[in-house]
């Protein structure tokens, strides 16, 4: 059966603040996707409602992910407008077609640079079915970029998408694993990332499969967890007296000299 699994944590990134929030960071957009969204929470909300706003009937999860593109691209160009133009009585339109006052040319190049580089601070997840199947995308920096990792199987954002990724690779996952191992992976990847700063401790996880979108409720999570706390227990006494002993054994061994 085709699926999609997807997590998120409920740390909200408001400015410099943040903290732990009832709202969740998956969101439904249609019967059969989710986006999740990390940096910035308002910015991201905002984007979600521009593609709810947009959205066709039946539409597929590549042309969900570019509409998601669109907004992302569109909200970035009015923060860059308000942040480098408006200010000085001008467009963004106006200044590459040189109706603005003469600039000396370190001026215009470090505008020109700020359009080309701005970081927005925020990163998109797009994960659903369709009548091709299951689909991954990400949208993102630099400038809205959109990646599809369907190929690949899974993906991670925010600051503790490194941690989670790596977690996904330890696993060998592929879209070859059962239903079982990818809720497994993905929520000890999630437990895993919480080690990186800004990574909250809640966290809602969503199966996504024909029948819709179905998010695990918390009895389900409590016993994911300690499912997950049973495969990181520590490392019991008899393997660490069987190390003991091992180097207990070599203690009194030549050293070897190049």
């Amino acid at each position: 059966m085709t699926v999609g699994v997807a997590a998120a944590d409920r740390m909200v990134t408001w400015g410099l603040t943040e903290f732990e929030h009832e709202e969740p960071k998956l969101n439904s957009v249609t019967d059969r996707a989710v986006i999740l969204a990390s940096g910035d929470a308002l910015r991201a909300a905002k984007v979600i409602r521009g593609v709810k706003a947009e959205l066709p009937a039946g539409v597929s999860v590549e042309k969900l992910s570019e509409l998601t593109t669109e907004q992302y691209c569109k909200q970035r160009d009015q923060q860059v407008e308000l942040e480098q133009f408006r200010s000085r009585g001008l467009t963004r339109e106006k200044f590459y077609r040189g109706e603005s006052q003469p600039l000396q040319a370190q001026h215009f190049f470090g505008i020109d640079q700020f359009v080309l580089t701005y970081n927005w601070n925020v990163e998109l997840l797009v994960v659903g079915l369709d009548e091709d199947g299951s689909h991954l995308f990400s949208v993102g920096h630099p400038a809205g970029t959109m990646h599809d990792w369907s190929p690949i199987g899974f993906h991670a954002i925010g600051t503790g998408g490194v941690q989670a990724i790596q977690s996904m690779i330890g696993f060998s996952h592929s879209s070859r694993r059962t239903l079982a191992e990818t809720v497994f992976a993905v929520y000890a990847s999630k437990k895993r990332a919480e080690a990186a700063p800004g990574v909250g401790k809640d966290t809602d996880l969503a199966i996504i499969s024909q029948n819709g979108v179905r998010r695990l409720t918390q009895i389900e999570l409590a016993e994911l967890e300690k499912a997950f706390q049973n495969y990181v227990k520590p490392v019991s006494k008899e393997t660490l007296d069987q190390v003991s002993d091992l180097l207990e054994k070599r203690k009194n061994a030549p050293i070897e000299r190049k």
